[in-house]
This record gives structure tokens, sequence and C-alpha cells, in this order.
């Protein structure tokens, strides 16, 4: 639901309270926790009138182009009735004479107390297979399938033509050094922020999601908790293929249409070659790559935790890559004259990077998914192993948050990070078999290379990016009123 207009922020105020004394009844939350301004029109909802469990999330999306604060709220609950129930009590504050006294949803309302469906009957067969989530309760069926038979599989492997000539997505690495900024760039001890969120973990786990018919805090079903991770994975790399792949191509056709001042690579040399601004078309792509991450902040920006986890990373990477580069490149002595290509590629992704980080950002930041795609393919790696190695980190930042929190053991979270490849894989070959239906002909980037600076907007790569698990999108706002 998108709250905005003259009584939003009373509605907001109403979902904030609710959202709070749901979560209340599963574990502690911040007393002090509201997005928006507290209202006299607020009330409680009689939490026993409820027939089964009720999630709600809600997150506030900055707002500058008019006089009212925007919100978007999301709802999940076991039965139609409870749902209706929950509506009806967040838009209370519109049932005012301002609206005409309409009881919004009030006519669908047909009992002081709703009935639960059953839940559906656990298959006993899946209970002896591991990767087959076995809990969850009755909203284990809201997860995307997660076994290691995975029946999603890339539409064609040949590569895309594109106006602009040939792009490779498949890793082909006969450079050592690519292989060694493969893993620089998924090594834990990169200084990025990739431990600044939990993805939605936290909040799942003291909402008692992952114990048996949710019997209290401090017991869990392991098995709901692989489910939750692999469905989790698997989104994430869905939701960010698109964005690492268009800002991986923004770098590609950055390098064919700029010109270095470099003829040969002298150690000797006091200062650094650098792009000659005359014949540098940065301030295009750059303005490309603004218009791609503001595409990706529409998209998160509801989901508050995720979106500020995001910006966080974004710019932990561009921090780090920036400094990365500048160590590369004063250390002339590791280049040689055949080695020159190398060089102008650094110098150019140095300069490309710094007028991102001095000029490039709006009003919100960097966010993760073009920002890695351009540094990946200035460290000359395939888009499809950009999304792999980016796919890898975000999995791997997800047990590690499982550990932490003693839902699963240092030993189970091996096993549970292998099995993560799958649902990586899956959630990236979903975007791809999108990108690809949409592009026979034309290819991936259709628009990204195109002289119209907005075409990028209206490119099928970016309006492919999608996440695959609501369920998800419902608890991860309600991280912050833990």
């Amino acid at each position: 639901m998108i709250i905005c207009g003259p009584k939003g922020s009373d509605v907001a105020a109403q979902c904030a309270l609710l959202s709070s004394d749901v979560a209340s009844l599963h574990t502690r939350i911040r007393k002090d926790y509201t997005p928006a301004t507290p209202s006299p029109l607020l009330s409680s909802l009689d939490l026993d009138a409820l027939g089964g469990r009720v999630l709600l999330g809600i997150s506030h999306i900055n707002n500058t182009k008019d006089n009212y604060d925007t919100y978007v709220a999301r709802f999940m609950a076991e039965s139609n009735e409870d749902m209706y129930r929950v509506l009806h009590h967040c838009l209370l504050p519109l049932s005012t004479a301002y609206f005409g006294g309409i009881d919004f949803y009030g006519d669908r309302i047909q009992s002081s107390t709703s009935v639960c469906p059953s839940n559906t009957p656990i298959n006993k067969d899946a209970l002896e297979n591991k990767n087959e989530a076995t809990s969850f309760d009755s909203l284990h069926h809201c997860l995307p399938p997660t076994n290691s038979q995975s029946n999603i599989k890339r539409i064609s492997k040949s590569n895309i033509k594109t106006s602009s000539g040939q792009i490779d997505y498949h890793y082909k690495d006969s450079d050592h050094g690519k292989t060694w900024s493969a893993y620089m760039l998924a090594d834990s001890g990169l200084p990025t922020g990739g431990f600044s969120h939990s993805s939605g973990i936290e909040a799942a786990s003291q909402l008692s999601l992952f114990g048996e018919n949710y019997s209290g805090r401090g017991t869990w079903n392991e098995a709901s908790v692989r489910a939750f991770v692999c469905a989790s994975a698997r989104s994430a790399a869905q939701l960010s293929t698109a964005f690492v792949l268009a800002g991986h191509e923004i770098a590609i056709q950055c390098k064919k249409s700029t010109v270095i001042q470099c003829n040969s690579v002298d150690p000797a040399l006091s200062n650094l070659n650098s792009v000659d601004p005359a014949l540098s078309n940065l301030n295009l792509f750059m303005q490309k790559w603004k218009e791609i991450d503001e595409y990706n902040h529409a998209i998160i920006a509801s989901n508050t935790p995720g979106c500020r986890a995001s910006l966080d990373q974004g710019a932990g990477m561009l921090r780090v890559s920036i400094h990365w580069l500048r160590n590369k490149v004063e250390r002339k002595e590791q280049y040689t004259n055949s080695t020159t290509e190398n060089f102008n590629n650094d110098i150019l992704a140095l300069e490309f990077l710094e007028a991102i980080q001095k000029h490039g950002s709006g009003s919100e930041g960097y966010h993760i998914g073009a920002i890695f795609g351009i540094i990946t393919s200035f460290l000359n790696l395939s888009g499809e192993e950009a999304c792999h190695i980016l796919g890898y980190c975000a999995a791997r930042d997800m047990v590690s948050t499982s550990v932490r929190l003693n839902l699963v053991g240092p030993l189970a979270a091996v096993g549970m990070l292998d099995e993560l490849r799958v649902a990586v894989k899956d959630g990236i070959a979903v975007t791809l078999n999108l990108i690809e239906s949409n592009h026979p002909q034309d290819g991936v980037v259709k628009g990204i290379i195109n002289d119209d600076p907005l075409a990028c907007l209206r490119s099928k790569v970016i309006l492919s990016a999608s996440s695959s698990c609501p369920i998800i999108d419902t608890i991860h706002p309600c991280h912050d009123l833990l």
C-alpha cells in the first residue's frame, strides 16, 4: 500500500502502531519506533480478533517533489478476513468527515473474530529431503523452490549481439590478474560494509518465524532457516543482476569511446597519464550510470533497511576500488610497454570512479549493483561472472548472519553456503532469461548505447530487475522496529 497525501502521515502512524503491536507478540521492540507523526486518531487493533499470524512492514521514502511524505506498507496474513481487518484498521484515519465518513473495508468484516484456515498438511516424504523446507509453518509456501534439482535454464548460451558488436558474458580467463581480482572482490575482508545488514534474517528470527508453530523464542527449525536463506539469496541475485550488467556495459562503452593520452609506460615519469577532457565522454557515461542508479533506488526504496545497506555497500565498494586502483597506477614498475593497455584501462577506471565519487552522487548515494558492474568491467571480468561474485558475497553474508544469530552451527553453515550456489544461479538465470527474451536481436543493452541519455531507463535490462519473494520484502522493514 502506497501512502501519500494530506492524511498520509496519520495512516502511516496507524500502520506503524499495528506493525509494532503484532511484532511485540513475538519479540521485544523499540518503544520509540514511529516513522510518522503521532496522531490523536491512533488506536490499537484487538489482536485477539485475528485468526492467524499477521506481518506488517512499513518504510518511509524521501520525497522532495511535494509537501507530503510518502510511505510504503506491506501486509501479509494467513486469512483474507485478517487482511480486511488489518486494512480497515490502518485506514481508520480516513473514516472521517474529510472523506465523507467512508468506512474502508468495514463491510468485509463479517465477525468479531477471524477464523484462520487450517494449515496445509505437511508432506511426510519431504521430511526426509533436506533440500525442501518442511517448516516456516503456513508461510513456507510463499517461498520459491530451492531444491537442488533446479528447472531454471538459460534460454541460450550463445553470445548476445548488439549494435556495438558482441558482448561475452562468459568467463574465459587466461589472465591470472583477473582471477586474483575476483578473489579480492569475494574476500570477506574487503572493507565494503558487507556485514551491514542481515537481509531480513534477524527480523525473521526475532519474529519467531523459524520456530515450529511459532512456539516461542529460542526454538527454531533448521529447514526453515535454510528455506528462508535460499529464498533471500535467490531474490537478491535476481534483483541485482540487471543493474550489475547495466553498469558493466556502461564501463565497456566508456572504454571504447574514451581516448587515453599514453603511448608507453615509463616508471621515470613524474606525473600519471590522464584522460584528456576534450576527448573524454566521462560526463555522458557518468550521467547514464546516475540514471541507472536512480532507477535502482526507485525499486528498493520501499525496503528501508535493504536500501540503506545497498547504499552503504555501494559507497564502501567505490571508496575501496578508488584506493585499490590508485595504488596500482602509482606502482608503475608493475607495468611494461607490452601492458600499456592495462595501464590505460586502470587510469580510465580511476578517473571514472573518482568522477562518480566527486560529482556523480545524487541525493541518495551509490547503490552497489551498478557500481559493482562498473568496477568488475574495468577489472576485465565478464558480466555474468560479476553477477555470480556479487551473488556469492550476498549469500556468504546471509550464512554468516545465521551463524552469528546461532540459527545454524559453523559446520552446518558450510553445507548451507554450498546449497546457496543453486539459489544464486537460479536468480541470475531468471533475469538473464528475461533480458534475452526481451532482446533476442537487439541485445541486452538497448538504450544504454543510444545517444539519448534517458534511453537507459527504457532499456529492458533495467525493466527486467525484480525480486522473487514478497514475504521477505514484508519482513525486512520490520528490522527497524526491533
